[in-house]
């Protein structure tokens, strides 16, 4: 039994911090990777009465994560993801039912132990519907996450069971090893801010190579646009252009496998690798957003110019917020030494132009990208 729940408990600390450590992780991701979290802290006081609580806020948590991705993809897309998290809600829910209903008829032990089967099934299929939302290929780096965390418990996990460390110690240690597994990159993030200080530069490159070889395993190896519709080629490319200013992010992007990018690779003496492709998606997003400028717009040197009329609102939905990189409408951003054109862009978003009409303008522009992406890929 103290085996069992052993491993359930380190299967499920391991998947509630994979999904907490997911880049730019969305309030149902953070929910769910919660939940998980609840129910290995359930395990480990199985036997006591913080046990039930436990199981209840991993229930609400769940909830709350089911019910944001089912408001997500209501539109029917991500069919066999939302299928596996139908079945997997649906387990999970019979299985808190029965552990409310038959408490006093079976083992709370054994009831908490059955219901870690339908928590790992709720926490994969979260985990996939995100990576499917960000254009990512999933089971790369959930399995190098999963095996560089099953290497690291048994090797200290083993050696405090060899030394005869009570339960609580084994348990401890096993946490302690899989969050230095998951987060690696952000130990190693911190450990350079405390021996680099005094070199920033340092620290930067170091984190942007770390960002992209984190970034990798995510990426999708094959990519052709003849096998995607036009919805679907609309939003990987509106996710890419939300990245442009996030190199590390836009080397996942399927859109760096462009055939396009290829021919242009081949053309170039620069080796093939994922950074490089992300440079020229982004030349070419950048490209094809100033081709919404209207044609008539005068700009000289960094300034292209800068209008109000309507057809205006396509270039200026895309290009200020993400060639340019303002944020209208955070509190917290600075905008030092901008031209004259950018700082009247940045009133006029501000003044006159509401948050959501801006995220409307930004999808009906990124249609046009992307139709001129698959216009010149083809």
């Amino acid at each position: 039994m103290n085996i069992l729940i052993t491993v359930i408990f380190a299967l499920t600390f391991w998947l509630g911090l994979y999904l907490l450590q997911r880049p730019n992780a969305k309030w149902a991701v953070r929910l769910a990777g919660a939940g998980i979290l609840l129910y290995a802290f359930a395990l480990v006081t199985v036997q006591s009465l913080l046990a039930l609580p436990l199981v209840i806020g991993t229930a609400i948590c769940w909830v709350g994560a089911i019910s944001l991705e089912m408001r997500q993809h209501a539109n029917g897309s991500a069919h066999r993801p939302i299928t596996l998290l139908w079945v997997a809600a649906i387990f999970f829910g019979l299985s808190v039912a029965a552990l409310l209903l038959l408490l006093r008829m079976i083992s709370p032990t054994w009831l908490i132990l059955g219901i870690g089967v339908d928590v790992l099934l709720l926490g994969v299929a979260i985990a996939r519907l995100d990576a499917f939302d960000e254009g990512e290929t999933l089971w790369p780096d959930l399995l190098r996450s999963f095996a560089g965390s099953v290497l690291a418990c048994i090797v200290f996990g083993g050696l405090m069971s060899l030394a005869g460390a009570s339960r609580v110690w084994v348990l401890l240690t096993l946490a302690c090893t899989i969050s230095f597994e998951v987060f690696a990159t952000r130990w190693q993030g911190l450990l350079d801010r405390v021996v680099f200080v005094q070199q920033p530069q340092l620290q930067t490159a170091r984190a942007e190579l770390r960002e992209v070889a984190q970034a990798l395993p995510r990426l999708v190896d094959i990519f052709d646009p003849a096998s995607v519709d036009n919805a679907e080629f609309v939003r990987l490319t509106r996710r890419a252009i939300s990245a442009l200013g996030d190199l590390p992010k836009l080397t996942t992007s399927p859109l760096t496998r462009l055939p396009l990018i290829n021919a242009k690779l081949a053309q170039i003496t620069h080796d093939d690798n994922p950074i490089e492709r992300a440079n020229i998606l982004k030349q070419l997003l950048t490209e094809s957003i100033l081709s919404l400028r209207p044609p008539h717009a005068n700009g000289t040197g960094m300034s292209t110019g800068f209008g109000t009329s309507d057809e205006w609102r396509h270039f200026n939905a895309l290009y200020f917020p993400y060639v340019i990189g303002l944020k209208p409408y955070s509190v917290r951003a600075e905008h030092p030494d901008l031209d004259e054109d950018t700082r009247a862009a940045l009133n006029w978003f501000r003044t006159s132009i509401p948050e959501r009409t801006l995220y409307n303008w930004q999808t009906a522009a990124a249609k046009l990208v992307a139709q001129h992406l698959m216009a010149v890929s083809r």
